[in-house]
């Protein structure tokens, strides 16, 4: 395999763990909402709610599982844009978590939000690798590919 296959393969692998990571921290966040809903606590309609930060964590793996993959020129943009959205995933959970923290205790979900914003963390650390796996892939000249022939491949 050629330099981009090798890189390809690696953020390919980063772009897993990551999606992996959003589909626990999407079910915590279920668990999550059935609280909300059995403590009747409102707001559910704000971009706090659970259920909008299970379609954020959703929408994010999406564009995670198909940035490998994408076009070298895509690369920028895609990555800038999974930026974004981590972090506004990250801002709006921190936000939800204050919601049901009253006078530092939770109601009920406390052990849900640290592993959800420890599962965060990893996609945070996990999204840099995969970066510069793509930042390489983009350094790697076509003709490397070519010319190492279909033996490397």
């Amino acid at each position: 395999m050629s330099g981009s296959g090798d890189q390809r393969a690696a953020a390919r692998k980063d772009a897993d763990l990551m999606v992996s990571e959003l589909s626990a921290v999407s079910g915590l966040l279920e668990e999550v909402a059935t609280i909300w809903r059995r403590l009747e606590l409102y707001g559910q309609s704000s971009s706090t709610a659970p259920g909008h930060l299970q379609e954020a964590a959703k929408n994010l793996a999406a564009l995670l599982r198909a940035l490998p993959d994408a076009d070298c020129g895509q690369h920028p943009a895609l990555a800038f844009s999974a930026v974004a959205q981590l972090g506004a995933l990250e801002t709006n959970a921190a936000l939800s978590e204050a919601v049901t923290a009253t006078g530092g205790s939770h109601l009920g979900d406390a052990g849900l939000w640290a592993v959800i914003q420890a599962a965060l963390l990893r996609v945070r650390k996990q999204l840099w690798s995969l970066i510069s796996c793509l930042v390489k892939i983009g350094d790697t000249p076509v003709t490397e590919d070519v010319m190492a022939g279909p033996s490397s491949r």
